[in-house]
């Protein structure tokens, strides 16, 4: 949410930038609220950006899970957490702006936090540490048994050295 200049902001802003050029205790009142009205809006622009930047990768990592075949909508109901659960409760609804936005942010990093502890137990990792020469590629190619062009669902890699495998985490 941008606070840009509407007509309540900009006839607010040119009120107090008359009391500010006044002097005395009303204009420096008036100096003050002006510095908190940047502040205010400074403020809601970083949330704003960092919302934006949650988002994105929220939704980046939901992708890849999707496109894995991992399904998100399932919870591990054996896996132990720690600590008394205490939810996040939602904002009042005369909530501010900021406690609105907060919360959104808070919800999405939990979001990216579920995701990401969901991908460490995906093998999405390069199987096999070090060099390696791709000497046959995936897709259609001549098959070397029956010397005929097949469908090949593999790559034949060759090494100059020894190769170590990583293995997969056991699937619960």
């Amino acid at each position: 949410m941008k606070l840009g200049c509407n007509h309540a902001n900009c006839r607010r802003a040119a009120r107090i930038a008359e009391r500010a050029a006044a002097g005395g205790v009303n204009g420096m009142l008036a100096r003050i609220s002006l510095s908190l009205d940047k502040v205010e809006q400074k403020q809601a622009a970083t949330l704003t950006d960092l919302e934006e930047r949650i988002d994105t990768r929220a939704r980046r990592i939901h992708s890849v899970l999707s496109d894995l075949g991992v399904n998100l909508g399932r919870a591990s109901a054996d896996r132990a957490t720690g600590g008394p659960f205490v939810p996040v409760k939602p904002p009042q609804s005369g909530a501010s702006a900021f406690e609105r936005q907060l919360y959104r942010i808070h919800v999405a990093r939990a979001q990216i936090d579920r995701y990401s502890r969901t991908l460490l137990a995906v093998p999405v990792r390069k199987p096999v540490i070090g060099e390696v020469d791709m000497s046959s590629p995936f897709g259609m190619r001549m098959d070397p048994f029956l010397k005929d062009r097949r469908f090949i669902r593999a790559l034949i890699c060759v090494a100059m050295q020894e190769i170590r495998f990583a293995s997969p985490p056991m699937a619960k």
